[in-house]
């Protein structure tokens, strides 16, 4: 909903869905590029983490972009506040 409200949405190439990442909702090589941010972490299964990445793989015709939260970042949390 924040997305659809941003008033740079109609000039912008954009077009936003709702799917599950683990099966997107789209045809392979559909989009230039794929983001998945601050989602990984909340897989704890091994295989779930793999499904999700293949069909991020799987929609993205040439880029794709994945930002991990790894234990040592809990170790950093409060230390410059």
């Amino acid at each position: 909903e924040f997305a659809k409200g941003n008033p740079l949405r109609d000039s912008l190439p954009v077009e936003l869905r709702h799917t599950s990442a683990f099966d997107i909702d789209l045809p392979d090589d559909a989009v230039d590029f794929t983001a998945c941010l601050n989602f990984m972490h909340h897989l704890t299964a091994p295989q779930s983490r793999l499904q999700v990445l293949g069909e991020l793989r799987r929609v993205s015709k040439r880029n794709l972009a994945v930002s991990l939260w790894v234990d040592g970042n809990v170790s950093l949390l409060g230390k410059n506040d």
